[in-house]
């Protein structure tokens, strides 16, 4: 082709090819050579006349800079208001400048495969039945918005968009297939799908970079019984935000994402994908994800499905008693904090952990499924915030729950373990489980050492009591010395029944039997009081042999108390195991 100078040309740019031009098209090409916008009405066209027919092909001779007889502002082709008609490819090419094509009606998918737009692309308003944009490059920002509506996909497979990637305000329809199907994009600015976007049909973000904000407030992503947003390993350099009226219905899936700033889901809504005929329908899925700030999933509404966080990472975690449905997945839940008005009580935070699915949370009373990893994370955070108490708490929760799901008792995988587990396996299960009941009475399984000693003071007033009635009214204790049997028999009223405790002619020269120093010398596996050396039980008398089995008693228990409390306090007794 030539134009009217006679030089050749590409097929589609000349001028003279088009013929005769439409009123709207003389007035575009007029527009175009100045750098203004043409204006065909502020609203979009319902039908095509003379007054807005732009032809699709008129629309990209101008995007490439026309020819000798239609120059081409640098500012670009801008038009309103116009009806696009027929095919605009611009397939492989590149533009003289951006394109600002709003609030106009396209009777086919603008393609934008391997494209240039050097400037930005705008489609704001404008209504078209799909866009094909694999690959492309705009140096500025790409506008979707502003009642944009599109009646089928929109693909920008490994596109690259120099500033933003706005869509707010925009309607994205294809409910067979993905409304947005953006894998791999690079932005270097903000991903906008917020205010009253809405989307039918899966957003696919699939390893998608964006450099700063991916803001989702008051978006609508709707997909029943699919992925609502899918964004599997997500690079997102600023904050996510899903907050306010946002609305999924399907799967948000942001498996393996990468998040600089902060998650916020805050009075988002979410609702899982339905399939009654299949368990552990999920909302939010977040398995491997790391959050270098705080996930802010308080006062969240779950109309069906849960949360999985299965080996997610975040820095800070803020949630409420209402975030969590059942069913939570968090095995292997990473967070470093509880902050802001989050619950840090112990009940609140093991109904929390309670609301992991029977197996996980060890309520079905098997273990083969019990995940230990979120009651030790739990117990971590609170420690290290403070919350030492509450962290007692949770520990002890956790002993409690690894006995009631048989975790306590197992026979060791070793030679010796097999033997046991032919021979006396159960016996071997049971005394462990007795030993692990006692510990956990003693010291709350190493987290209240001070109820031992408060158990200690107990059995030894107790049982100085006991030894006092005793000797009172049985003489159960005499002297160990045998030689002041001879020696004050008599005078201390022997041979009749006699209370050795209450001779004072013996006082002179033997130790006085005191019942509290007595009990406090039989507990105490160390140390002497001159007490347990000095009197002994008479097994002769029913008081005596009493006396007897309960000094016994006693020394077991203060020996067993000494070994268990040392072991706590240096640390031997970990509570972890």
């Amino acid at each position: 082709m030539t134009d009217a100078q006679g030089a050749k040309r590409p097929k589609g740019r000349t001028l003279v090819e088009f013929g005769e031009l439409s009123t709207a098209e003389r007035k575009l090409l007029a527009c175009a050579a100045a750098g203004d916008v043409a204006d065909f009405g502020n609203v979009r066209p319902e039908s095509v006349n003379d007054a807005n027919k732009v032809r699709g092909a008129f629309i990209r001779f101008l995007a490439l800079g026309g020819d000798e007889d239609a120059p081409v502002h640098e500012t670009g082709v801008q038009l309103q208001g116009a009806w696009v008609e027929g095919a605009f490819d611009l397939d492989g090419v590149e533009t003289k400048g951006g394109l600002y094509l709003v609030e106009s009606a396209f009777e086919a998918a603008p393609v934008f495969r391997d494209s240039r737009i050097r400037g930005s692309l705008t489609l704001s308003g404008s209504k078209i039945p799909g866009l094909l944009g694999d690959r492309l490059t705009c140096d500025s920002s790409l506008f979707l918005t502003s009642k944009f509506v599109t009646a089928g996909e929109v693909r920008l497979l490994g596109a690259k968009i120099g500033c933003n990637f706005e869509c707010s305000g925009g309607t994205f329809r294809n409910e067979d297939g993905d409304a947005i199907s953006a894998d791999g994009i690079v932005v270097a600015g903000d991903v906008f799908m917020d205010d009253t976007f809405k989307a039918t049909g899966d957003v696919r973000l699939l390893g998608a970079k964006i450099g700063g904000d991916f803001a989702c407030s008051g978006g609508t992503f709707n997909n029943k019984n699919q992925k609502a947003l899918s964004a599997d390993r997500i690079d997102v350099a600023g904050d996510v935000f899903m907050n306010d009226t946002f609305k999924a219905t399907g799967e948000v899936r942001l498996l393996g994402a990468k998040i600089g700033g902060n998650l916020v889901c805050r009075r988002g809504t979410f609702r899982g994908k339905q399939d009654e005929t299949k368990d552990n329908q999920k909302a939010i899925v977040m398995q491997g994800a790391h959050v270098d700030g705080a996930l802010l999933i308080d006062k969240i509404t779950i109309e069906a499905g849960m949360i999985d966080l299965s080996s997610a990472t975040v820095s800070r975690l803020v949630d409420d008693s209402k975030t969590w449905a059942k069913g939570v997945m968090l095995d292997g839940f990473v967070y470093n904090t509880i902050s802001g008005e989050a619950p840090t009580d112990a009940k609140m935070r093991i109904g929390w952990l309670d609301k992991q699915s029977e197996a996980d949370s060890g309520k079905d009373g098997k273990g083969a499924e019990f995940r230990p990893q979120p009651w030790q994370q739990l117990r971590k955070v609170l420690r290290e915030m403070g919350h030492y108490e509450a962290a007692r708490e949770v520990g002890i929760a956790f002993e409690q729950r690894k006995r009631e799901c048989g975790l306590i008792g197992q026979v060791p995988e070793i030679s010796v373990g097999q033997a046991l587990r032919a021979v006396g396996g159960s016996v071997y299960g049971k005394t462990a489980r007795l030993l692990h009941i006692g510990y956990g009475a003693l010291v709350g399984y190493g987290y209240r050492p001070l109820r031992l000693l408060m158990i200690a003071t107990v059995v030894w007033l107790v049982f100085g009591g006991g030894y006092f009635a005793a000797a009172r009214w049985d003489g159960a204790f005499v002297p160990s010395t045998q030689a002041l049997f001879s020696r004050y028999g008599e005078r201390c009223g022997l041979p009749a029944h006699v209370r050795w405790t209450d001779c004072k002619a013996i006082r002179l020269e033997y130790p006085q039997f005191y019942p509290l120093a007595y009990s406090l010398n039989v507990l105490l596996p160390v140390g002497n009081l001159g007490q347990e050396g000095t009197w002994r039980p008479e097994t002769g008398t029913w008081g005596g042999r009493i006396a007897q089995f309960a000094v016994w008693f006693e020394t077991l228990f203060g020996w067993m108390a000494g070994l268990i409390l040392v072991a706590v306090v240096s640390g031997l007794a970990k509570r972890d195991e």
